[in-house]
């Protein structure tokens, strides 16, 4: 059996980032708070705990310093409250949404109504939400969209990991209802690569593995885009979750992982393919 290994698997800029603050951190400080889980894998979330990260729920929870802002971003207020406490501050949130965030608030105070499209319940989307001060929706499909939308002046931002499949999809719907209408892309151009190369190598296999968190938004879309042509698409967050069975008449199997999935659990999961 034959397996191939997506050549951009693995870490992405913001999380190597992240991971890279908090590991200086640790090093420096031996304990650091973060307000949710800096990175959406727990497997790694768990080797910085060994390491001395102390996870909290929310802002209220924080004592003392220093906190590390998760890659995702922390919503405006939350931002502000830490400041208040005097507490120190290393900010981990990937760039670009850092830079979507100050679209959202920049375009809200010149009086554009914001739409924001990605999963409402995720914490970049919290995140960027909070910073539009009031003058925003999230819209997570097409059906969603409001009949009494403001007709001008409406900035439409996306969740860095969407797919532009659904993306243009609400797009064109939003072009039909109103009259004036600035549109930032707001991608993540290095999951854009990711899911198209993820894609055209589940075109060429017999069964395909996309590895990552479960919480993970750009893992869920990788798997959400192979299945469009791979029915037989796992995700999985490690190893052992992989049987003989799922491997029957597999020739050639493909395999990525998602932006926060760690190198050396890529090489685990090939390994177990390789030696069942």
């Amino acid at each position: 059996m034959e397996v191939i290994i997506a050549q951009e698997a693995g870490f992405c800029f913001g999380v190597k980032r992240a991971l890279r603050l908090a590991e200086k951190a640790l090093k420096e400080y031996g304990e650091v708070f973060s307000i949710g889980p800096l990175i959406h894998n727990q497997r790694v979330i768990d080797e910085l705990k060994e390491k001395g990260l102390k996870v909290l729920d929310s802002v209220s929870e924080v004592v003392e310093g220093p906190v590390i802002i998760r890659s995702h971003g922390i919503t405006k207020g939350a931002f502000e409250e830490l400041k208040k406490k005097g507490i120190k501050i290393i900010d981990g949130t990937c760039p670009t949404v850092k830079k979507v965030q100050r679209l959202a608030q920049s375009l809200s105070r010149k009086g554009f109504f914001v739409v924001l499209i990605g999963e409402r319940d995720h914490a970049e989307v919290k995140g960027i939400l909070s910073y539009a001060e009031g003058n925003a929706i999230v819209v997570e499909s097409f059906l969603e969209i409001p009949e009494g939308l403001p007709k001008r002046k409406i900035a439409a931002l996306v969740q860095t990991t969407q797919g532009p499949e659904r993306v243009k999809e609400i797009l064109g719907v939003l072009f039909e209802r109103v009259k004036e209408i600035k549109v930032y892309n707001t991608l993540c151009e290095a999951a854009q690569r990711r899911q198209k190369e993820a894609l055209e190598l589940a075109k060429k296999v017999d069964l395909m593995f996309v590895i990552g968190g479960k919480e993970s938004a750009n893992t869920r879309r990788m798997v959400e885009v192979c299945k469009r042509v791979q029915a037989r698409t796992y995700h999985i967050e490690g190893p052992e979750e992989i049987s003989p069975e799922l491997l029957k008449t597999a020739k050639k199997v493909g395999l990525t992982g998602g932006a926060s999935t760690p190198p050396h659990l890529i090489k685990e999961v090939y390994e177990r393919l390789t030696a069942l």
